[in-house]
């Protein structure tokens, strides 16, 4: 055999090889369970930046959570506006998103609202501090069934 029949053959196979992983890649990866793990959080997150704050409002941290195959994904903010204030800007906010307020739970100290939608629910969780301002909490998990 000669030289260049050698290297045409060596080049054939690498390509050969390198296509066949890039088929398995692209037959097994969006069926893996990490995978879907992923693209779950990452459209809460997508979902989660969507929600504008109110004016002044800060954003102090986002976080993910992962229990079994479910993902969460929350976002807590400060705010030196009042609570209600805070509640009648996230009523207008999540309907314009798409959201339905499902439940709002005034009897504790924390005032929570509950809001669904068909591909998330969302959970709001207002904490008064000692002076006018408040601590907040927006929490996105997937859901399964239809609001």
């Amino acid at each position: 055999m000669s030289l260049v029949r050698k290297s045409r053959s060596g080049v054939i196979s690498v390509i050969a090889a390198l296509g066949a992983v890039a088929l398995f890649w692209l037959i097994y990866l969006p069926r893996s369970e990490a995978y879907k793990t992923y693209r779950v959080e990452a459209d809460l997150k997508k979902t989660l930046k969507t929600i504008q704050p109110p004016d002044g409002a800060e954003l102090v941290n986002t976080d993910s959570q992962h229990v079994g195959p479910v993902s969460s994904v929350m976002g807590i903010y400060f705010s030196n506006s009042k609570i209600e204030t805070l509640r009648a800007h996230y009523m207008r906010e999540f309907v314009r998103r798409g959201f339905v307020l499902k439940a709002e739970d005034n009897s504790e100290t924390p005032t929570t609202l509950h809001f669904c939608r068909p591909d998330c629910d969302a959970q709001l969780v207002f904490t008064k501090l000692k002076d006018q301002s408040a601590l907040y909490m927006i929490s996105l998990y997937p859901r399964g069934k239809t609001c």
